[in-house]
């Protein structure tokens, strides 16, 4: 409408409609300008790569692969960290075969090791030039304060995984380590990784860790640390667990003192090593990369921070796979970023833990719970047990329903802050309550040695998935 004086009067109909296209035209400008601003910053190589596809084609599949990491990093990764060019680094030497092969394995025939591979969990080798498998920690020339720790935790002989992938590791090969859960994965790196350290110069002032290790859960990543901490602290050395959820407060402070080891997981990794423009701490010196669970992280989505992990470390580096399952595509994605790598695998491959003993039975909806209540009658008293649902709601409702049936239970799911989870699964490792009702949170790689049974409420929907579990 008109006013008297000429001016035009809004409504506030038509005002509320003026605003909302005002905004509308701010926030197409904004993302014209962001979008220009990322054209820029990648150097108009997205242009290229449109362009430049048919040629692309004829790429090696290593190139393939760079690129794949790459563009995933590029373009689905919120914080990414800096391209490093390592022509212009000067890297410290280091020796990648640290391992003396004992005469008593020297001198066994081939039959001998055939025999011992076999009698010892069928280890299989795939890849040239493997070293033969030890058979006491005695010849992995450990120091005399680790072999004590061992000696006094009735440590006797290596597991299956551990005889054959220490001395890979510690001949400085690439490795993919497959096993079950609960195989001694986790000391099959770890002991190469010490040797590896000590064979290092001392850390000076702004020096990042020797040794990386990558898992795809907190818990994991802490379970890890656990060892981690125990051993390098015999030893004379530092390790530091970064890990989301946790104190970042503390965990870059522990980092600017220097550690030789740090593990973590890859969201808070990318932002310890992102903080501070990456004064806090670094991975130049890096030169052993472990990546446990990798099926796993890749499962999750990392492949862009497991991409700039590997790209940001030094060419040279070693770097070990670890993981209880190995699906063909991932191990075709393996065989592309590790060079010349042994795969050693501990049993059959992709199949559950031969001394696990498993029932199937087949249940309406309705019958499920009072199964579940029988089996608890007559497990309950013999040890811990773990149900297994599959959203967070059921881990509620289940531990609700328990408690009215008279069997408290603990509870643990991802919407849990860390804290809670840390504070349930320590409980439960101490049998503070002996059922844990849990998501497949809980399921990649926990060490809770009283469990007797492992219930599937609610059966996974992979593979990979139900072998972890159990």
């Amino acid at each position: 409408a008109e006013g008297v004086e000429g001016k035009v009067v809004e409504t506030k109909k038509e005002k509320r409609r003026r605003r909302k296209e005002e905004k509308l035209a701010a926030a197409k400008a904004k993302a014209l300008e962001d979008k220009r601003k990322a054209k820029a910053g990648f150097g108009g190589e997205l242009d290229q790569l449109m362009e430049s596809d048919a040629d692309l084609s004829g790429q090696s599949s290593e190139e393939e692969q760079a690129s794949y990491f790459d563009l995933v990093k590029r373009f689905t990764t919120k914080k990414s960290l800096p391209a490093v060019d390592h022509s212009k680094n000067e890297y410290l030497p280091f020796r990648k075969n640290i391992y003396i092969q004992v005469k008593e394995i020297t001198n066994m025939k081939e039959h001998e090791v055939d025999d011992l591979r076999r009698a010892h969990g069928d280890i299989k080798v795939r890849g040239k030039h493997c070293p033969r498998p030890i058979k006491s920690f005695l010849q992995c020339g450990l120091p005399e304060k680790i072999l004590k720790i061992f000696e006094r935790r009735d440590y006797e002989k290596p597991f299956p995984i551990q005889m054959q992938a220490i001395p890979a590791l510690m001949c400085g090969r690439d490795i993919i380590g497959v096993a079950q859960t609960g195989s001694g994965k986790t000391l099959a790196y770890l002991l190469p990784a010490l040797r590896q350290i000590i064979d290092q110069p001392p850390l000076k002032d702004g020096d990042g860790p020797i040794t990386f290790i990558v898992a795809p859960t907190r818990e994991l990543a802490l379970q890890i640390q656990r060892e981690a901490n125990y051993l390098c602290k015999a030893i004379g050395y530092t390790s530091v667990c970064a890990y989301g959820g946790g104190p970042m407060g503390e965990q870059l402070s522990a980092l600017r003192k220097g550690a030789e080891c740090l593990v973590g997981t890859p969201g808070r990794l990318i932002d310890v090593l992102t903080t501070s423009g990456g004064k806090i701490t670094n991975l130049r010196r890096v030169v052993f990369l472990v990546l446990d669970e990798a099926d796993r992280m890749f499962d999750m989505g990392f492949e862009p921070q497991i991409g700039m992990f590997l790209q940001s470390t030094r060419p040279d580096k070693q770097v070990a796979m670890f993981s209880a399952t190995l699906p063909t595509h991932l191990e075709a994605l393996c065989r592309q970023v590790l060079k010349k790598p042994l795969e050693i695998t501990v049993g059959e491959r992709n199949t559950a833990a031969t001394n696990v003993t498993q029932f199937v039975e087949v249940l309406e909806e309705s019958q499920k719970f009072y199964r579940l209540l029988q089996l608890l009658g007559e497990w309950h008293e013999h040890g811990s047990i773990i149900i297994f649902v599959s959203q967070q709601k059921d881990v509620d409702e289940m531990f609700t329903e328990l408690l009215k049936y008279g069997y408290p239970a603990l509870a643990l799911h991802g919407g849990q802050d860390q804290h809670d989870r840390d504070f349930t699964l320590q409980d439960f490792k101490d049998q503070v309550a002996n059922i844990l009702v849990a998501t497949s949170v809980a399921a990649r790689g926990i060490d809770v040695k009283h469990t007797i049974l492992v219930i599937n409420f609610k059966v996974p929907e992979h593979l990979e998935d139900y072998i972890h579990r159990i």
